[in-house]
């Protein structure tokens, strides 16, 4: 028997004798947790990098079901591998994960894996939550449910109901998102053309004359002459006549910020070279309003009267870049589910819509670079690794036809923990549904505040979006459905 310094003799008890208990008693909590978190951080990212694999897997299962084919018992392909997959390969090395013996390491076992949260937007603190909530809920989820087989829904179900909770406070707690309305801004712009036309201040025939000759003269050293204008830029040369008509006579400010618009149609033209000689036109006209004198106009000059013309313009210019972003997000929404999260295609359908409007050059050069990126962003998604194309690609999982519904259906029938999967998939389609739309929001409140600070904050919607991809963790994490 063994002897301690003293020389005391006690019985050592058989480690078979040793109880689950004496085991957590006689293992250091920290050590224990910190010991946890390799093993965690791996977790959550084979359970990202394998749900494709996963879905298959659970697809092959239902059809195996349906007809007995025994599919799911084929070899599978690297290129396909799941979490478990993944799991096992990153673990072989090292004899497998460490398996945390006390409560507190199985909680940081939890936290470590849901990790890939903290990939979401947001501050600090906001990252932090969103991990630690979901992740607390699931771990508490699955303790109450152990050994079960209720155990990888509870803890899936745990992680979706931390998150959205998590979403709430952060929405309960946003600042508020200041932006015009277009129907405002153009009430604005009316108003202030009113101010404009009620100054009464005229322009000299003799300066509009001048300002005719100047743009020819500018057009000229592009190249353009009364003898090709024509052809070049037909549009142009449209607004270019406008303007030598209305020279014959004195305008008031209004007159002439319409052969402003008159040009300004001529450079959304297809023709390159007709858009080019177009802003040409407007330019003059523009530089001619900015440095007016008062030999030029017929009585006094009204300074209000050309600060509320620049002001109008503005306005009148921001409602309709605008407009045309709304047009283009109530266009997306024009299929079954509308401008629900919950469609089906609303995701998919704002990217194609957003796309089409980035690759069209005459509409786009209307925007400033950060409302050209904003509109990119809404197509694309942002990088490859961005929150929200992972959100997009884990909402796969869901079934997108029949065939493969029926198969989930199958599988969920006869192991019904599997349903984790599905419901992943759905409500991570559902939270890169809810980004894309914040997206789009973002696109539409940069055209409208154009060059005005603005206090903006994520929409509701995209905050739940941590809460699915909690889900899709806490379905892939520890004690996941066996592949």
């Amino acid at each position: 028997m063994p002897l301690n310094p003293n020389g005391i003799v006690w019985d050592a008890p058989h480690p078979d004798q040793v109880s689950w208990d004496d085991t957590q008693q006689s293992t250091n909590p920290l050590i224990d947790s910190l010991r946890a978190i390799p093993g965690g951080l791996a977790k959550g990212v084979a359970g990202i990098v394998g749900l494709p694999g996963d879905v298959q897997q659970l697809m092959n299962r239902g059809m195996d079901y349906l007809t007995g084919a025994h599919v799911a018992d084929l070899p599978r392909s690297p290129l396909s591998p799941t979490s478990g997959d993944l799991n096992s390969a990153i673990s072989a090395p090292f004899g497998g994960y460490y398996q945390p013996k006390t409560i507190p390491g199985q909680y940081t076992e939890t936290a470590a894996s849901f990790a890939p949260n903290a990939l979401l937007p947001g501050s600090m603190a906001e990252r932090a939550a969103r991990v630690l909530v979901p992740s607390v809920a699931s771990e508490t989820a699955g303790q109450l449910t152990k050994g079960s087989s209720y155990e990888p829904i509870a803890r899936a179900g745990g992680a979706l109901l931390g998150g959205i909770g998590e979403g709430v406070g952060e929405a309960a707690f946003a600042p508020p998102q200041t932006a015009e309305t277009i129907g405002t801004i153009k009430t604005a712009a009316g108003n202030a053309y009113k101010a404009v036309d009620n100054s009464g201040m005229q322009i000299a025939q003799p300066a509009m004359k001048d300002l005719s000759d100047q743009v020819s003269a500018n057009l000229a050293k592009l190249g353009f002459d009364d003898n090709n204008i024509g052809a070049l830029a037909p549009k142009t040369s449209a607004a270019v006549d406008s303007l030598e008509n209305a020279a014959t006579a004195p305008s008031s400010l209004q007159g002439l910020e319409m052969q402003r618009r008159i040009a300004g149609l001529a450079s959304g033209a297809i023709d390159k070279t007709d858009r080019m000689a177009a802003r040409v036109v407007q330019d003059t006209i523009d530089d001619f309003v900015q440095n007016i004198t008062p030999q030029q106009v017929v009585g006094p000059i009204d300074q209000n009267a050309l600060n509320q013309l620049g002001n109008a313009r503005d306005l009148w210019g921001r409602a309709a870049r605008a407009q045309m972003i709304q047009d283009t997000i109530d266009k997306a929404g024009n299929k079954f589910g509308g401008q629900s999260v919950f469609s089906p295609t609303l995701d998919q359908s704002l990217r194609t819509r957003f796309g089409t409007l980035a690759n069209n050059a005459r509409a786009m050069a209307r925007f400033s670079p950060e409302e050209q990126q904003a509109i990119s962003d809404v197509a694309t998604g942002g990088n490859m690794l961005s929150a929200r194309n992972l959100l997009s690609n884990v909402g796969r999982l869901s079934p997108q036809s029949v065939i493969p519904a029926m198969a989930e259906g199958a599988a969920t029938v006869s192991n019904p923990y599997l349903a984790a999967i599905p419901a992943t998939g759905f409500t991570a389609r559902v939270g890169a549904t809810a980004m894309t739309k914040s997206a789009a929001n973002d696109a539409l409140v940069a055209a409208l505040m154009r060059g005005q600070a603005l206090t903006q904050s994520p929409s509701a919607a995209q905050r739940f979006a941590p809460a699915l991809l909690a889900a899709a963790l806490a379905n892939s994490g520890p004690n996941a459905a066996a592949n």
